[in-house]
């Protein structure tokens, strides 16, 4: 389930994620990011094995 917010204040991201949310999105929808979302969440439930990192999947992080 990927949340989408009318609200976009500090710590709402986690909050949906917290509640159950696989992912978050703020309105307005950018549209390709949404496409986006749905494109790497429909990936994974391909692959049933892999747990979900509920990292954002359009910000890069350093990888040690």
């Amino acid at each position: 389930m990927i949340a989408v917010t009318a609200k976009a204040m500090k710590g709402d991201r986690q909050k949906c994620l917290d509640a159950g949310a696989s992912d978050y999105i703020a309105k307005p929808v950018d549209i390709e990011l949404l496409l986006a979302l749905l494109r790497v969440w429909v990936a994974r439930a391909e692959r049933p094995a892999q747990r979900p990192s509920h990292r954002c999947p359009w910000r890069r992080r350093s990888r040690p």
